[in-house]
């Protein structure tokens, strides 16, 4: 069992918290060596999160529509959250390349993976 001190919930606050300051909403001036030092710990921290999901053990169904809840939850935040980017930057007239990308990515990723779990299962 995973230690109780890397609770996945530990790790998802220190992620959101460095995502936080990574962006600087305060306006303090950060070097480019600090910078580069929270963007190697918001990587770490992805990894571990990461591995906690990847670990993730289902016991019964219950805890698979869990599962599949959050999920849907997530993907949806985050569809919504880019389109709301395309959105804004679209109306200043400079949208970033990766804003529709990332996008795309996540709705090819949703089509393969249904399709992969209609075949298999």
């Amino acid at each position: 069992m995973i230690p109780k001190i890397f609770s996945e919930k530990i790790v998802a606050a220190l992620l959101v918290i460095f995502l936080v300051w990574f962006a600087n909403p305060f306006g303090f001036w950060m070097t480019d060596a600090f910078h580069m030092t929270l963007l190697g710990l918001i990587v770490t921290l992805f990894a571990i999160f990461a591995m906690f999901l990847w670990r993730e053990i289902v016991v019964d169904e219950r805890e698979q529509l869990h599962r599949f809840i959050g999920t849907r939850f997530a993907y949806t935040t985050g569809g919504g959250l880019l389109l709301i980017g395309i959105i804004v930057q679209a109306f200043s007239h400079k949208i970033d390349p990766w804003l529709p990308l990332v996008l795309t990515g996540m709705v090819l990723a949703k089509i393969l993976g249904r399709y992969y779990a209609e075949k298999r299962y």
